[in-house]
């Protein structure tokens, strides 16, 4: 019998009984669903846009970081105002989703299909905006119905699994054994994600 690290088995019983989280509460389950699945959609689109921009580029003027500068102050703004804003999470948090999962669709679909640079930028920004609302929204929502000791667990699972759907997905999508999709059929498939 192979010989336990002591520690190792009240450490795994703790994680175990953190994990019991997602089966006694709901909310948290359902907020960390949609977590992962915002998280992989994003990070997917955050890491292929560049490409999109390039095809759309003329004249060698690229605004790609000043975009992704922008993208991030507005996001740090909007989260920062999250906290003023009066709304039932509980009661409205998932119609606030799927209202935003939509926007954040038409943003992309349309994002896929334009011929301007600047509007793709503009496009982007207000998608990475949303993102950045819910996202700050989901952790506090998660975070209410956590001890502090489950913090990290839950957190970093839900980035785990986040991490892992890219992976699999960039495997079907992008990689030359799956799919190999062009980019803007990418951007457009990056949309069609559960974001709920």
């Amino acid at each position: 019998m192979p010989a336990t690290v002591p520690g190792m088995k009240s450490y795994l019983q703790d994680a175990w009984k953190h994990l019991m989280v997602f089966k006694s509460k709901r909310a948290v389950f359902k907020w960390c669903i949609w977590w992962a699945l915002a998280s992989c959609g994003t990070f997917q689109v955050q890491n292929y846009v560049q490409n999109l921009w390039a095809l759309l580029q003329q004249n060698d003027e690229a605004y790609n970081g000043i975009t992704e500068c922008t993208a991030t102050l507005i996001g740090a703004i909007v989260c920062f105002f999250v906290q003023y804003l009066r709304i039932d999470w509980v009661k409205c948090g998932e119609l606030i989703l799927w209202l935003n999962s939509t926007i954040s669709a038409v943003l992309l679909i349309v994002m896929s299909q334009t011929t301007s640079a600047f509007i793709a930028y503009i496009l982007y920004i207000v998608f990475a905006s949303i993102y950045q609302l819910l996202m700050t929204a989901a952790s506090t929502n998660i975070a209410t119905e956590l001890t502090a000791a489950s913090y990290g667990l839950v957190f970093g699972s839900n980035t785990f699994v986040a991490l892992l759907l890219q992976t699999i997905l960039t495997l079907i999508v992008v990689d030359e054994h799956g799919l190999a999709l062009d980019i803007r059929t990418q951007v457009i498939l990056q949309d069609k994600l559960p974001d709920d």
